[in-house]
């Protein structure tokens, strides 16, 4: 039971960064010069 909800958490942090990244491509909230417009 603990090693699944740890697998959880680990795809919870990817889905994040993967949010993350999505917005910041999107939007260009963090000014990195691969955003787009």
């Amino acid at each position: 039971m603990k090693r699944r909800s740890k697998k959880i958490i680990v795809i919870f942090i990817i889905l994040i960064v993967l949010f993350l990244i999505w917005v910041e491509l999107a939007v260009g909230i963090f000014g990195s010069p691969f955003a787009g417009s």
